[in-house]
């Protein structure tokens, strides 16, 4: 009597120990002796597969090259046309102007001195004719270096935008 025995079925230590195998099923025949049969079989089996080269490890196959990603061509950016161009040296004209206005305006404010025993007025209009009137000179000392402070921040935003420019 002979039944289909699968070898990785009955020898699940083979199995642990020989990988990714794949086992062709084997006819043998049952009783005492299969057993011993089929191991000493399988042990034949992972021999000669081990001899020809057929047994796969889990090595990394190093003969592949490494490939890196390819960054974006910069054909793909179009090229701005002249008006466009035009404008963006505008657009940087305008902020480098504006900058030197900034540190005009920071120079007078700098240059502005008064001692705490003069009589200096501080003297604020709104557009609709409302008028602040002040001869604080801790208050217009204080309002002196927070414009100081506020305008060397404001410099220092044009120079980031006019580096960070493109055209």
């Amino acid at each position: 009597m002979r039944q289909q025995v699968s070898a990785a079925d009955s020898l699940p230590g083979i199995k642990a120990y020989s990988g990714n195998l794949w086992f062709n099923r084997l006819t043998v025949m049952c009783g005492q002796h299969s057993s011993q049969a089929q191991k000493k079989f399988m042990k034949q089996q992972i021999k000669n597969e081990q001899k020809n080269g057929s047994v796969k490890t889990a090595q990394p196959n190093v003969s592949m090259p490494i490939t890196k990603p390819q960054p974006k061509k910069q054909d793909e950016v179009k090229t701005p046309s002249l008006e466009e161009r035009i404008q963006r040296v505008d657009e940087l004209k305008a902020l480098t102007l504006k900058r030197q206005r900034t540190i005009e305006t920071l120079h007078n404010v700098r240059t502005f001195n008064f001692a705490s025993d003069d009589n200096c007025v501080l003297s604020l209009v709104d557009s609709q004719g409302a008028k602040f009137q002040t001869n604080n000179s801790n208050l217009i000392s204080l309002l002196k270096d927070y414009f100081v402070a506020l305008l060397n921040d404001k410099v220092s935003t044009l120079d980031d935008e006019i580096l960070a420019f493109k055209l």
